[in-house]
C-alpha cells in the first residue's frame, strides 16, 4: 500500500524549506517567516494524516469500539 506518498515527499520538502531558513541561530530570526515555514509544515502534516485516514478507510472495515455488543469478544 502506497499511503500519502507524495503528501510525505511535500512534507519532506517543507522541512527541508524551514530548517535551511532558520539559520545557525547566531542571528534575528523573522517571526513572518518563521510562522509561514511552520504553517506549511502543518498543512503537510494534516494532508499526511488526510491520506492516511481516506486509505484506512477505502479498503478495510470499520472496527466497532471496544465493548460494542455486535462485535463478539469485546
Amino acid at each position: 500500500m502506497s499511503v500519502g506518498w507524495d503528501e510525505i515527499a511535500e512534507l519532506s520538502r517543507a522541512w527541508a524549506d524551514y530548517t535551511s531558513t532558520k539559520g545557525n541561530g547566531a542571528g534575528p530570526v523573522d517571526p513572518i517567516l518563521s510562522l509561514r515555514k511552520t504553517g506549511a509544515i502543518l498543512r503537510s502534516v494534516n494532508r499526511v494524516l488526510a491520506s492516511v485516514d481516506y486509505e484506512a478507510g477505502k479498503g478495510e472495515p470499520t472496527q466497532a469500539p471496544l465493548g460494542d455488543p455486535s462485535c463478539p469478544g469485546s
